[in-house]
């Protein structure tokens, strides 16, 4: 019987061609990701990944929240588009900020804490992990690798002179889903996340 791509080995993976790896990678990154995250906090990941994608394409402005800040878009808060979620044109991939947002999820104290269904927007959980994404990463040191999940993944990872950022995948070949910013788009995603940090 075929295996799913997330059964497969390291050594099943290293047999593959290339294009039936990256077939393969792209299922296994995401089943990856996903399990890293505690199921009881799945749903407010989902809204805080939603609301950077969306943040990162420009679509509007999170702080400070409109009403219903993740399910309804108040055109007050419509930004101009910033463009950053490109991967050809040099900013980041979509996977690439899932990998942040998941890097919050694991390391932020949030994930501990106890809220009650009766939050306002500003202090549900999904509006203070975001605010927690921002002010965390418009100050992250980029020779420091952006790693969500797997424990070998710095150590296999050889970082090359040409990686500005480093956001590492969560599987086996470990690759940098930021290979293509150069230093003048890193400062403007730098930029971008600093200025966000200001609004809110």
């Amino acid at each position: 019987a075929l295996e799913a791509p997330e059964q497969l080995s390291e050594q099943q993976i290293d047999k593959l061609d290339d294009s039936s790896m990256k077939s393969a990678q792209g299922c296994r990154d995401s089943v990856q990701l996903l399990s890293s995250i505690p199921t009881n906090l799945l749903p407010t990941f989902r809204t805080v990944l939603k609301a950077v994608k969306l943040w990162s394409d420009g679509s509007y402005e999170l702080f400070p929240p409109p009403p219903n800040p993740f399910l309804k878009l108040d055109a007050n808060f419509m930004n101009k588009a910033r463009g950053l979620a490109s991967n050809s044109r040099g900013f980041l991939g979509g996977f690439s900020w899932s990998v942040m947002v998941a890097w919050i999820f694991k390391q932020s104290s949030l994930r501990d804490k106890q809220f009650s269904e009766t939050e306002d927007a500003a202090s549900s959980p999904a509006f203070l992990f975001l605010k927690e994404f921002f002010h965390t990463f418009a100050n992250w040191q980029w020779a420091t690798a952006v790693v969500s999940v797997g424990k070998d993944a710095e150590k296999k990872y050889q970082i090359a002179k040409t990686d500005k950022m480093v956001i590492l995948t969560p599987t086996h070949p470990y690759r940098n889903s930021a290979r293509n910013v150069s230093d003048s788009t890193l400062k403007y995603v730098n930029c971008s996340l600093f200025r966000q940090t200001q609004n809110g």
